[in-house]
């Protein structure tokens, strides 16, 4: 995106040493944080981390930038301010922040809305995040389930015998999880999401495993295709990118404001939740769990 395509939305008086901007990314995976002015902001250097993560494949520029929101506390005792995409269902700006001497220049390269809100950056995102929601239908949030997810141990090398020693687990160290779900690893190739891969013989027979010990059953669900014949056979149309079911935010600051409307945003999982996964090496020998947000 050319310089010149973004427009100039407010100047921000800040304290230098203080003030705090909140990059939100693109999608889950993006980089995410809060960062202070002398702080070079997360890019990478993989293209393939582009594609990813931001939504133009050429990544963000180099400084302080947000996907569809961005937030600055300007450190002075002033409210904290947010910028937000004005229809996030039809359009994502980016929205930058660059520093003129003691002010910020905010600007954006499409619709946005601005508010400001007391309570630092966690406050605000919040109360935007609450405001958002409700502008957007969304009734109160139901309270999320514990879930036991298999990634956080086990990535793509899952068995279909690694997640019934789990529920075995579960049962024996009756573990409070309402949620078992199986991630990425069951199918054959990625983006091959109908064919299972040979660790894995059927899957409705482990639906019904968990349904049976009184847990509900999740999988991961995606929009990814392999590099290869199978997977561009069975996923036509694709590109590359990922679309995941699970929702996993990488600071305090998304967990305090974009999951409360998480809900009705692309590429966010249908809801926000807390996953549980066991620590190595299982249920089984560990007897303990850690709480994934």
């Amino acid at each position: 995106m050319t310089a010149s395509s973004f427009a100039e939305l407010a100047e921000v008086e800040i304290d230098p040493a203080r003030a705090l901007v909140h990059e939100e990314g693109w999608q889950s995976w993006s980089p995410t944080s809060a960062y202070r002015l002398d702080e070079p902001p997360v890019r990478g250097s993989d293209p393939a981390f582009y594609a990813i993560n931001y939504k133009d494949p050429a990544g963000l520029s180099a400084g302080l930038a947000g996907e569809g929101l961005l937030a600055v506390d300007p450190g002075t005792g002033a409210p904290a301010r947010v910028w937000a995409a004005a229809d996030p269902a039809t359009a994502v700006p980016e929205i930058r922040a660059e520093r003129r001497g003691d002010r910020l220049v905010v600007s954006a390269d499409g619709p946005v809305l601005e508010s400001a809100h007391a309570g630092g950056l966690s406050g605000a995102l919040a109360a935007w995040a609450d405001g958002a929601a409700a502008a957007a239908g969304v009734g109160p949030l139901r309270p999320a389930p514990t879930i036991w997810c298999s990634w956080y141990h086990y990535f793509t090398r899952v068995t279909e015998a690694d997640m019934v020693e789990n529920l075995d687990a579960m049962d024996r160290l009756d573990l409070p999880v309402d949620v078992v779900q199986l991630d990425d690893g069951y199918q054959a190739e990625l983006g091959d999401w109908l064919t299972l891969s040979d660790r894995f013989a059927s899957l409705p027979d482990l639906v019904g495993r968990i349904r049976d010990r009184g847990r509900r059953a999740g999988t991961r669900s995606g929009w990814s295709a392999a590099p290869t014949r199978r997977g561009r056979r069975r996923t036509p149309g694709t590109t590359g990118t990922r679309t995941c079911t699970r929702w996993t935010p990488p600071t305090r600051a998304r967990s305090a404001g974009w999951a409360r409307s998480s809900a009705r945003w692309p590429g966010t999982a249908s809801t926000s939740s807390r996953s549980t996964s066991c620590t190595p090496p299982r249920c089984r020998a560990a007897g303990t769990s850690t709480g994934r947000a």
